[in-house]
């Protein structure tokens, strides 16, 4: 990758932003632009590497929520992109026709279609598993010679902001029988680092699956193991996702702001979805713990301070925005779901109406470690549909 070359064409796509909208982005000799250009459509949050680069390849776009989205609109029989992680799941597509694909280390091209019928087409990735301590890169993408890089694509006009932990991440979603990978079952559980990033999906966990049934676009802030207050058994490992709330990439401290994104357009959902919590209760405190909490009592009682203030947090970052608060039933106690409708009750005895709580049972979790399989995220992912439809009116619009 011509460093020099990317940053100089991304100036020029920058200084040509406004007549993107209507005339899309220019290619060099070699029909080449970059992934960062104003003709990218990011859903979720992504930054322009600086020329430094710190923050990753100079002038690539670089991203690592899971479930993150980028699409581009183009003319020519072909498409391809360079792309770069440590090691990430994406899916990447062309005109709906997607297959998943595995990138692991430096920045290197990916074809993603060829062959393809003269006219206007779509290309969609949309990362898969989860880059905690780490990013995906897109430098240029490159096109056929006397191809178009077309403007922007619009979305819809409906905006979901998903804040949750592996339950929201799709943690293993699609592991399978060993035995018969026709199926899913008990046996498919047991899950090693390779079989987990190969099976977690985010768009097939449940808030993905909600978006979808509601016609929406969504950003997944999530990671497995978080919380709201602790992360999983205890772990300092990680912090609570409060300290993570305002970056634009998990394990950079780039600061994110929504009005202002490096990419695309300014972000204003509608409806915040807050599943955090089953790590906070599934564990019991642990000795280290004890400094901070005396006992689960007042663990509970300081989870549900913590929460009220996270929300009057989104609540100046999303002015207008309505509120899911989400529990699930795999805490040991009925501790989490009693705190979360503790939360609305005193929200609501403060005047506020624009939340609700919903409940999603976890049934046959059939996916690596216990986590939620497809059957349990697709029948999650429809009950929070349906409470985001109750507390906005959105029709449900089906959906895959």
């Amino acid at each position: 990758m011509d460093f020099r070359k990317t940053i100089l064409a991304l100036a020029a796509c920058a200084a040509a932003g406004a007549a993107a909208e209507s005339a899309g982005c220019p290619l060099d000799a070699e029909g080449r632009a970059p992934a960062a250009g104003p003709c990218a459509r990011v859903v979720g949050r992504a930054l322009v590497a600086p020329a430094d680069g710190k923050l990753g390849a100079p002038g690539a776009l670089v991203f690592g929520w899971p479930g993150t989205v980028v699409e581009m609109e183009f003319t020519g029989s072909s498409f391809a992109i360079e792309i770069g992680s440590p090691d990430v799941h994406l899916e990447l597509c062309a005109d709906g026709k997607c297959r998943r694909e595995r990138v692991k280390g430096g920045m290197r091209e990916v074809v993603v279609a060829t062959g393809l019928a003269k006219g206007r087409h779509r290309f969609r990735l949309a990362q898969l598993s989860e880059t905690i301590s780490s990013a995906v890169e897109l430098g240029r993408v490159r096109l056929d010679p006397g191809a178009s890089l077309l403007p922007r694509p619009k979305g819809p006009a409906r905006r979901i902001e998903a804040i949750g932990d592996s339950y929201t991440a799709g943690y293993g979603v699609e592991s399978r029988d060993p035995a018969d990978t026709t199926q899913q079952s008990a046996a498919g559980r047991e899950c090693d680092e390779e079989k987990l990033r190969a099976t977690t999906n985010t768009q097939l966990a449940q808030a993905a699956v909600a978006a979808r049934l509601l016609g929406a676009d969504v950003h997944v802030d999530a990671f497995s193991g978080i919380g709201l207050l602790r992360a999983y058994n205890g772990s300092p490992d990680f912090l609570a996702m409060p300290e993570y709330y305002g970056r634009t990439v998990p394990h950079l401290e780039a600061k994110w702001d929504p009005a202002r994104p490096d990419v695309g357009e300014s972000w204003r959902p509608q409806v915040v979805v807050v599943a955090l919590g089953t790590n906070d209760f599934s564990t019991e405190l642990q000795p280290h713990e004890k400094g901070k909490w005396a006992d689960a009592a007042a663990f509970r009682r300081a989870w549900t301070a913590e929460y009220r203030a996270f929300l009057a947090r989104l609540r100046k970052v999303h002015p207008g925005a309505k509120f899911v608060l989400v529990s699930t039933n795999i805490a040991r106690t009925e501790d989490f779901a009693e705190a979360v409708r503790d939360v609305v009750a005193e929200e609501e005895k403060a005047g506020r109406k624009d939340l609700a709580a919903v409940d999603l049972p976890s049934l046959t979790q059939y996916g690596c470690h216990w986590h939620p399989d497809l059957a349990t995220q697709a029948k999650n992912g429809r009950l929070l549909a349906e409470a985001i439809s109750r507390l906005t009116g959105w029709n449900l619009a089906g959906g895959r």
